[in-house]
Formats: structure tokens, C-alpha cells, sequence
């Protein structure tokens, strides 16, 4: 299914890839801006009722975009590729369900040099125009694979090399207190059930972010962010 994304950032982004465009909707406002870019993509000038139609109803900024089907980077290439890498993080995503969430960590994930990120096929809310829109182009520049089986996968990543990380509210470790390997593989859980109870079992070690305010825990797109913000540190340092 063809999927339509809006909005300047994420739409500029995607401009970078053309292989993925299969066609531009943009009206005649914002034509001059993007008209260097477009090349031989097709395009149609149309009016605001219909970008408004096209974007659902969304902020749309003058343009709309028709990509392909997502197309998900197949895993065995990808850890191939990574062996010639000193430090790497791969990002699990364990049944995200909120695509503004899965947005929001997509871009988190970016924003931190994330090598990869892995999603579940079932359990797990699909790639739309509301996840392009909420990653603000952040898309564009990760690579992200889709597996049947996320603990067969858990055992593949620990194969090569990855020490297995879960975050959880009520972790072993703060985590401040890891020396993270030059191999992380960080879990991260659906936001109401968490990590899967066995998903959970294959990790090396639970974290947990202390916090110092009166909530008790951060929602998944925040927590994800303050952990890789933390891990990226770690090794680049």
C-alpha cells in the first residue's frame, strides 16, 4: 500500500530518495522551492482542497508526496555491514502500537546514530503517513528491518557480537551504572504491557532510568530517547 506523506521537513527528505517517490502534489505557492528537486518525478499542481484531501485534513504546508510501500532493509545485510563498524546500537521495538510514538523514537533514533532498528511483523503499528509526518524526515536516513520472531532474532544479534539491553521501570541497573559494550542491542516495550516476559528473559542485562520528580515512569518515545541519548554518549566517548 502506497503511502502519502506531508509537511516541508519530512517531504524534503524524501525528496533525497527519489527510487521511493511515485508521484508529488504540491500547489502553484510553493512550486519555486522545490522545482530544482523534482526532476523527472511526476508532479501535479493542484489546489489546497486537494492536499487537504490528500493529508487528511493534516498541515500539509503545500505539499504532498506518494511514496511506495515502505521497503524494510533486510537484516542479514545489515549486520554484515555492521561487523566493519567499531561501536553500533540496534534499536528493538517490541509492539509499538502509537504511531505517533513509533514516530517520535524513529526520530529519537536518528538524532542518535542508532545503526538499526528492529520492529516486530504482528503487535506492531505499521508504517503511515502520521509516522513519516511525527519523524520529521528521520526516516530517510535509518535503517529499519521487520522480523517474524523478535527472541530468534535476539539470538542471531548475540551471535554477532551484541550485548542485549531491556529497559524496563524497574531495571536491575540505573542506567548509569553500565559499562555499555561497543555492541548494544537496547529493547524497548509496548506502552502498556512492556517487554514480552520472555523477550525480556533473553536480555543480558534490565536498565532503568532513575528519575528524580513525581511521576514515576516516562511514556516509550521519551524513555527511548533519554537511553540512547545516554548510550550514544557513552561509546563516543
Amino acid at each position: 500500500m502506497s503511502i502519502y506523506i506531508y509537511g516541508k521537513k519530512a517531504c524534503e527528505e524524501a525528496l533525497k530518495k527519489e527510487d521511493q517517490i511515485l508521484e508529488v502534489f504540491l500547489n502553484k505557492r510553493v512550486l519555486k522551492l522545490y522545482e530544482s528537486q523534482l526532476g523527472h518525478l511526476k508532479r501535479r499542481l493542484v489546489d489546497d482542497k486537494e492536499l487537504d484531501k490528500l493529508s487528511q485534513n493534516h498541515v500539509h504546508q503545500g505539499i504532498v508526496i506518494k511514496l511506495k510501500e515502505y521497503n524494510f532493509y533486510p537484516l542479514e545485510k545489515r549486520l554484515e555491514e555492521l561487523k566493519e563498524e567499531k561501536n553500533s546500537i540496534i534499536l528493538i521495538l517490541d509492539g509499538i502500537l502509537d504511531p505517533y510514538n513509533l514516530g517520535a523514537i524513529f526520530r529519537s533514533a536518528a538524532a542518535f546514530n542508532v545503526s538499526l532498528v528492529i520492529l516486530r511483523e504482528d503487535r506492531q503499528a505499521p508504517i503511515t503517513n502520521v509516522v513519516y509526518k511525527v519523524s520529521a524526515g528521520a526516516m530517510e536516513h535509518l535503517f529499519i528491518s521487520q522480523v517474524k520472531n523478535i527472541n530468534q532474532t535476539i539470538d542471531i544479534l548475540k551471535e554477532e557480537g551484541f550485548w542485549v539491553f531491556a529497559s524496563s521501570d524497574h531495571g536491575a541497573k540505573s542506567m548509569y551504572e553500565i559499562d555499555y559494550p561497543n555492541k548494544v542491542a537496547l529493547i524497548v516495550g509496548n506502552e502498556g504491557k512492556g517487554i514480552a516476559h520472555l523477550t525480556m528473559q533473553k536480555a543480558d542485562f534490565s536498565v532503568k532510568i532513575p528519575l528524580n520528580g513525581p511521576l514515576p515512569c516516562l511514556n516509550v518515545a521519551s524513555a527511548t530517547s533519554v537511553l540512547l541519548s545516554y548510550i550514544s554518549h557513552f561509546l563516543s566517548h
